[in-house]
C-alpha cells in the first residue's frame, strides 16, 4: 500500500513539475539601441535553457530609431510581423530574464521583422558572423533597429540580459560584471561597519 502511495505523489509531482515548466512567461524588453531602442513584451511558453523560435509564442514590440518609431506584434498581438531565429545556442531563458551570448561566432540571430518580410523595418540581436549585421556593414556583435533605410546600433560583448521578468533589465540591455557586484558588496559591507562603529561610540558617551 506505502508502494503505491508513494508512486502515486511521485506521478503527481511530476504532472505538477511538467505543467510548471509550460507555464507562458512575458519578458519586459527595455533595451537602449544606439541613438534609438526597443521596448515592450516577449512572450515564451515557459521553457528554460536554449530556446529556439518555436518557444517564443507573442511579442508586442516599439522599435525607435531616435526619431520615429514603429510597432512589432506577434501572433496574439495582432500578427504583423515575423520572427526568424537561428540562435543556435545564443539565445537563453532563465526565471529571471532573456540573454544573447554576443560572443558567438555560428552566426546567430534573433530577428523580428514587419511583414512581409522585405529588410524594411527590424530588430536584430545578432553576433559577428549573423547575416544581420554583415548586411549593414556591422564589424561587431550588435543590436540592430532599422526603420524605413535608417538603421541604428549597439555593440555588446558576451552574454547579456535582453529582456527580464517582471521590471526593465538596465539601460541597454547589460548585466553587471562580477566586479561590480564585488564593489557593491564591499561598498555595503563597509557601510554597515560605519554604522556600527558609530552605534558604540553613541554608547560609550551615554
Amino acid at each position: 500500500m506505502k508502494t503505491r502511495t508513494w508512486a502515486l505523489a511521485a506521478v503527481v509531482a511530476a504532472a505538477g513539475l511538467a505543467a510548471s515548466n509550460v507555464s507562458a512567461t512575458v519578458y519586459t524588453v527595455f533595451d537602449t539601441v544606439g541613438a534609438g531602442g526597443v521596448t515592450g513584451s516577449i512572450t515564451t511558453t515557459g521553457a528554460l535553457g536554449v530556446l529556439g523560435s518555436s518557444a517564443i509564442t507573442d511579442w508586442n514590440l516599439t522599435l525607435s530609431d531616435g526619431s520615429s518609431t514603429f510597432n512589432l506584434r506577434g501572433p496574439l498581438s495582432g500578427a504583423d510581423s515575423g520572427l526568424l531565429n537561428n540562435s543556435g545556442t545564443a539565445l537563453t531563458a532563465t526565471a529571471t530574464g532573456l540573454f544573447f551570448n554576443f560572443g558567438s561566432t555560428a552566426g546567430s540571430f534573433l530577428l523580428f521583422e514587419a511583414a512581409p518580410i522585405t529588410g524594411g523595418n527590424f530588430w536584430c540581436v545578432n553576433d559577428a558572423a549573423s547575416p544581420c549585421g554583415s548586411s549593414f556593414g556591422a564589424s561587431s556583435s550588435d543590436e540592430l533597429v532599422r526603420l524605413s533605410g535608417t538603421a541604428v546600433r549597439q555593440s555588446f560583448v558576451g552574454v547579456t540580459q535582453i529582456a527580464s521578468v517582471g521590471s526593465p533589465p538596465p539601460p541597454g540591455g547589460g548585466i553587471p560584471e562580477p566586479a561590480t557586484w564585488t564593489m557593491m558588496i564591499l561598498g555595503f559591507g563597509g557601510l554597515g561597519a560605519l554604522l556600527r562603529r558609530r552605534r558604540r561610540s553613541a554608547a560609550a558617551f551615554t
